[in-house]
Order: C-alpha cells, then sequence, then structure tokens
C-alpha cells in the first residue's frame, strides 16, 4: 500500500521501531507527527521504515 502524508503508521524499523503517529512532510522530507495532548513533536524517519496502521 501506498503511503502519503497524513496517514496514521507503524514504525517497523529502527531507533523508533513500535511508535506510531501521523506521516507529514515538510521540505521534501518525511516526519512522524507524535501528538500528545497540547504537545505535538515531529521526529524525522525514513518513509520506508513506516507501514500504514491497518498493516500491522
Amino acid at each position: 500500500a501506498q503511503m502519503k502524508a497524513g496517514d496514521e503508521v507503524l514504525v517497523k524499523f529502527g531507533p523508533l521501531k513500535g511508535m506510531t503517529g501521523r506521516l507529514v512532510r515538510s521540505s521534501k522530507k518525511y516526519y512522524l507527527l507524535k501528538e500528545i495532548p497540547g504537545i505535538g513533536v515531529m521526529l524525522k524517519v525514513s518513509r520506508w521504515c513506516c507501514v500504514p496502521m491497518e498493516e500491522k
């Protein structure tokens, strides 16, 4: 399945393995957006490390 910015994803590989969040794109780079009520954090991530939440 092709992922695009805005999709809910699960990180399958790398140091962020197991984290979930929303895939966002900024300045031609992809980030994992992890939201906590009142706070949002964007972590740089390679798109190939992520899978859509439906494919867990």
